[in-house]
């Protein structure tokens, strides 16, 4: 198959699966974590892939982990489900425990772009 050929595939995939995800009632968890809040010794000891992967462990099929944007200041990680408190009861243990997300913030979003959200300070 031809890189032109699978692109394309890839492309109609992610089309798709946002038409059918991405519907109206879809909720979002923002994960937002400093990053020069922690001492240095977090940031090189502890990465965003591997607690990204223990929240995909965790998540199952209550939403999807859409991916992070990194930024001098922060960085933030996209979840999005049909239920944004059970997205976030399934993953508070984790962002809790993990060292990279102390003093980080959990935006839960329960509704749409103009719904108030809630907001989750982490120790």
């Amino acid at each position: 198959m031809s890189a032109a050929i699978l692109f394309n595939t890839v492309y109609i995939h992610l089309n798709t699966w946002q038409d059918n995800t991405m519907s109206s009632n879809t909720q979002a968890v923002i994960i937002t974590l400093g990053n020069n809040d922690l001492p240095p010794e977090v940031y090189e000891e502890y990465d965003l892939s591997t607690l990204e992967d223990e929240i995909e462990d965790v998540l199952g099929d209550a939403g999807v982990l859409d991916g992070h944007e990194f930024g001098p200041e922060a960085a933030q990680i996209f979840l999005y489900g049909p239920d944004a408190e059970a997205i976030f009861r399934l993953i508070e243990p984790v962002v809790k425990a993990y060292p990279l997300c102390a003093k980080g913030s959990v935006e839960i979003r329960s509704g749409d772009r103009e719904t108030e959200s809630r907001i989750v300070q982490l120790p």
